[in-house]
């Protein structure tokens, strides 16, 4: 099952039954990195009705850390937008919520998302790393969206959170050009450790 495409298709859906669907939080955490596919907009509404959850404890304070630590589609949106206004009332929500759990702890990390600075750091590092910039809330590329809510995906939602393999393989899939380079990666460090090993074998072989 396409994971990451029937919980976009069925986000709101799914968030109604949480407490039915995911109970735990590993279940949780794999329904908000999916999430991260949404258009920003429908995001933006994700984040909220992920936070209003929280009081009732319908979901757990760290399913709230895994939207404020998106790594995949995702990363860097907040801060990349948190001037905008439907993104800076999500964020306030969010900073009720979690400083409510540990405010010591995120204290720094919400005057950072909010003033700006975090969205500083993210462009600098997109930028001297060659990366693409996070999606902006004023300008959207439709056609990925399409693509993955294309198709028969009203799927039922019981599915949804009863198969967290193939949830991980789906959203890998889904994510390929980023995985791809990890992979490459990878691939470049274990060559460079074998040619450092072999360089080190013919030093000694020279002694």
């Amino acid at each position: 099952m396409d994971f990451a495409r029937a919980v976009v298709a069925n986000w709101q859906e799914v968030l109604n039954s949480i407490e039915t669907l995911a109970p735990d939080l590993r279940r949780q955490a794999l329904i908000v990195v999916a999430a991260e596919f949404l258009p920003p907009k429908d995001y933006v509404q994700f984040v909220n009705r992920v936070s209003d959850l929280k009081p009732a404890g319908q979901v757990t304070v760290e399913a709230l850390h895994f939207v404020l630590w998106a790594r995949m589609a995702k990363d860097g949106f907040l801060a990349f937008n948190h001037d905008q206004s439907d993104v800076a009332n999500a964020i306030s929500k969010l900073e009720r919520q979690v400083m409510a759990n540990a405010p010591n702890d995120w204290r720094d990390f919400f005057t950072d998302l909010k003033s700006g600075k975090m969205k500083l750091r993210v462009v600098a590092k997109r930028t001297r790393e060659g990366d693409k910039l996070p999606e902006s809330m004023s300008v959207v590329e439709s056609e990925p969206y399409r693509r993955l809510m294309g198709g028969s995906v009203k799927q039922d939602v019981k599915l949804v959170t009863t198969r967290p393999v193939e949830a991980v393989t789906s959203l890998a899939s889904v994510n390929r050009e980023r995985w791809s380079m990890i992979v490459a990666i990878s691939l470049v460090l274990v060559v460079l450790c074998l040619i450092g090993i072999a360089f080190r074998i013919w030093k000694r072989s020279r002694k």
